[in-house]
């Protein structure tokens, strides 16, 4: 059971991107109530940049940025995370499941 879950996740590290569908973290937004700015931390990339602090081992704010691939300070991420709502956005494909909480 340990194998198949960190095969998961290995794989979910490489495609993450690919795992959740725009839309479907926009609609969750909208039917949170949650207004934003189209920026380059817009709630797609703020919820994405999330996974993969979780991901990688909870790393510090400051270091997901890079992970990223982003030129976005780790306040900046820090900060446009802190303006999500507590939300539980549908995911685009059964794989990931679930239980995926923007916080």
């Amino acid at each position: 059971m340990l194998a198949i879950v960190a095969k998961t996740i290995a794989r979910f590290k490489l495609t993450w991107g690919q795992e959740l569908e725009d839309e479907a973290i926009l609609g969750a937004m909208r039917e949170a109530g949650h207004v934003w700015r189209d920026r380059e931390l817009n709630p797609v990339t703020t919820i994405r940049m999330f996974l993969m602090q979780i991901l990688f081992g909870n790393v510090a704010c400051d270091f997901v940025p890079r992970l990223a691939g982003k030129s976005v300070s780790g306040s900046a991420y820090c900060q446009a995370r802190g303006r999500l709502p507590p939300c539980r956005p549908r995911c685009a494909t059964p794989d990931c499941g679930s239980v995926i909480a923007c916080l």
